[in-house]
């Protein structure tokens, strides 16, 4: 994962040809990386606002699908919850 070019996030999760859910949260001072509902990377990382244009999957192979945006970094329970939904075909939920 890249902000503004410089790598915050490095994984090395193998591409393969099945489904996988993939989280990135921040919550002020931490990004955190799922990889179907694990955590599987974290780091100190300071965010900045922009006013540039926001890239999901810039450079990545494959079919991005229902991609959200919350207002918070959601727990790994929610986490597990999105995980779970997008295994049984049930579209993107609101999560109270």
């Amino acid at each position: 994962m890249e902000i503004r070019g410089q790598p915050c996030i490095s994984t090395r999760i193998t591409p393969d040809a099945a489904w996988h859910h993939h989280c990135v949260t921040y919550d002020g001072a931490e990004v955190r990386y799922y990889y179907d509902a694990r955590l599987v990377a974290e780091r100190k990382c300071e965010l900045r606002t922009s006013t540039g244009p926001f890239l999901v999957g810039n450079g990545f192979r494959g079919v991005v699908d229902e991609v959200a945006i919350f207002d918070r970094a959601l727990s790994p329970a929610e986490i597990r919850k999105l995980y779970q939904m997008g295994e049984t075909g049930v579209l993107l939920a609101v999560l109270h």
